[in-house]
Formats: C-alpha cells, sequence, structure tokens
C-alpha cells in the first residue's frame, strides 16, 4: 500500500519547511523595531489560538500516520 512512504512525506515536509521559514523571515523583516516605536499588546483571542494550536497538530498526525501505518505493517 505504501512502497515508498519518504517519497510522499518528505515533499511535503520540505514544502511546509520553506513555508514556515518564509513567514518567518517575512514577519521579521516587517516587524523590525526601529527608534520611537511603540509595544502594542494583544489580548486573547480564541479562534486564533485553536487555529495556530490545532493546525500544527493535524499536519503532524497528517504526515505520521503513514509512517506508522507502514511500520506495523512491516512488523507483524
Amino acid at each position: 500500500m505504501f512502497q515508498c512512504v519518504n517519497c510522499i512525506v518528505l515533499p511535503i515536509s520540505l514544502c511546509l519547511i520553506g513555508i514556515v521559514f518564509a513567514v518567518l523571515i517575512f514577519a521579521l523583516v516587517k516587524n523590525r523595531q526601529s527608534t520611537g516605536s511603540h509595544v502594542v499588546h494583544f489580548h486573547s483571542n480564541l479562534g486564533l489560538e485553536l487555529i495556530w494550536t490545532t493546525l500544527p497538530f493535524l499536519i503532524v498526525v497528517g504526515l505520521a500516520a503513514p509512517s506508522i501505518i507502514q511500520f506495523l505493517h512491516a512488523h507483524v
């Protein structure tokens, strides 16, 4: 069923890593602190917190599932 799990999971992982680093670099460049700037405090936003907690969890589970299935079938 899963003959080459790495052929599927590795490109997806590399794309996600690239996206995360691009967003990180963009955020760092866009939000550099300059002289005279003021810090803006954000208070709880339940919807946003649920999204940025649930989405990475689902991505990790989705990427781990094929590997775990292949591992269990190989050792039965």
